[in-house]
């Protein structure tokens, strides 16, 4: 019993442990498994409703896009708002760009941080109805998808500082219809650049055309840049009792799936794939990501870069062959805009699946979320599939429990020789863990068998 009761503190000391180290993440200090955060997100997290930097003309794309001139102080109000099933998008006319993506169908998480409990505890209500807002450009937050052109030389092309113009169309999923498609149009230098965005229903993945059109007299070579661009701030909500990853990754081939920390950006340490052929680009926060996945096969160039205090963008750019006067060319990526659905993922593209992050317990929790996800498929029901997978887990764990009942019922049955043992070495603790060693072996009795298969499972 004693060594049940040890490792009964154990635990109980390990758990005061995991406690520290998520108070210290809250109070900014470093953890015990983790980097402390960036001077940067300290200040951001100070900050609170302090606003954030409008994003410029990104560092990640050719230097000459930054002669552009600045954007306007606040985001501006004029937007294109359009409604599927899934999404209410907004978009910005300069540039085009995707600046807002509520997605109807998940909804907010509770706030369990210290705020959240506060506010319990105080009779303040948490609006367990409002959809998450995943994309957002306002005075407190910056999270948005843009791409463009960019030429060499300094030859001004359509950017995400460019006015764009919509096209007439519809800016709502029809009933019955499978798909809606928005687009817009710009000229710059001498080059029509239309961008179609094309949105499916029951859909996250967003089909996302870039038609250029050379109309000038001289040859031209464009190249098509993809970019996130992320403030560095947690997402609101999230729990201080586990640390999740959010920021920018990248995939290839050849260099697998890297993740990107802001702060190794800021100080320009970050290590991830140049080039590459294949792979993506992504913006990782807890259950949701955003990504752009260009066409497979085509070179491209990958960069991240911090665009001002507190902001950083990840893009990849695309060289496309020279266009000769008059010639029209066009180029399809795949902007995903929503939760991390592993198998959804998967089939868009490889690796993407990496971005759902089960820590340094993978090998046991990726198994459990598939079968998990498979009881799902059965039965239709999360709460029935969790029923299930507990039942399932138990019945493989019944020879382990069997066991450890058997051990404890045997514990119980010596346990007043063990007392005798100890009133009769009283003083001689070398004599009396002699004595229980051989009671433990006459009686064949392994002192943690009752104890390891509840700490295994």
């Amino acid at each position: 019993m004693d060594i049940q009761r040890a490792i009964l503190w154990i635990i109980f000391a390990m758990s005061l442990a995991l406690l520290w180290e998520s108070w210290q993440r809250h109070q900014g200090q470093a953890s015990l498994n983790g980097r402390p955060p960036s001077s940067e997100q300290k200040k951001a997290d100070a900050a609170g409703a302090e606003a954030v930097p409008v994003p410029a003309a990104p560092a990640a794309v050719p230097a000459q896009t930054s002669t552009a001139p600045p954007p306007a102080a606040e985001p501006p109000a004029r937007r294109l708002r359009v409604e599927t099933d899934l999404f209410v998008l907004e978009f910005d006319p300069n540039g085009a760009a995707l600046v807002h993506a509520e997605l109807k169908q998940q909804k907010v998480a509770p706030d369990w941080t210290a705020s959240g409990w506060l506010g319990l505890i105080t009779g303040r209500k948490q609006d367990r109805d409002a959809n998450v807002v995943l994309l957002e450009w306002s005075k407190n937050r910056v999270y948005l998808a843009r791409s463009g052109l960019t030429g060499p030389g300094g030859t001004r092309f359509p950017n995400h500082l460019t006015p764009f113009t919509p096209l007439p169309g519809a800016t709502q999923l029809a009933p019955g219809a499978d798909s809606l498609e928005v687009r817009f149009t710009a000229e710059t230098g001498g080059v029509r650049l239309t961008k179609t965005y094309v949105l499916k229903r029951g859909r996250y993945d967003i089909e996302v055309r870039h038609a250029i059109e050379n109309l000038g007299t001289e040859p031209v070579t464009p190249s098509v840049y993809l970019q996130l661009v992320r403030d560095g701030n947690k997402p609101e909500g999230e729990s201080a009792l586990y640390y999740t990853f959010t920021g920018p990754a990248v995939y290839t081939e050849a260099q697998k799936f890297q993740k990107l920390a802001f702060e190794d950006i800021a100080k320009k340490k970050a290590q991830h794939a140049q080039e590459a052929k294949d792979g993506w680009i992504a913006m990782i926060q807890h259950y949701f990501v955003s990504a752009w996945v260009p066409p497979q096969g085509q070179h491209r160039e990958i960069r991240s870069a911090q665009d001002a205090p507190n902001l950083y963008s990840i893009s990849t750019v695309m060289p496309l062959a020279a266009l000769p006067a008059g010639a029209q060319t066009q180029t399809t990526a795949t902007l995903w805009v929503g939760p991390q659905d592993q198998r959804a993922l998967a089939a868009l593209a490889p690796g993407l699946d990496l971005v759902v992050d089960y820590g340094w317990l993978t090998f046991i929790a990726k198994p459990l979320y598939w079968l998990l996800e498979f009881l799902h498929r059965l039965v239709g029901n999360w709460g029935w599939a969790i029923i299930l997978l507990t039942i399932l887990v138990k019945a493989a764990f019944y020879p382990l429990s069997a066991a450890s009942y058997r051990s404890m019922a045997k514990m119980k049955e010596v346990t007043p020789r063990m007392m005798k043992i100890r009133e009769q070495y009283a003083n001689d603790r070398q004599k009396m863990n002699l004595a229980m060693m051989e009671l433990y072996k006459t009686e064949k009795i392994n002192p943690l068998g009752g104890c390891l298969p509840i700490l295994v499972q």
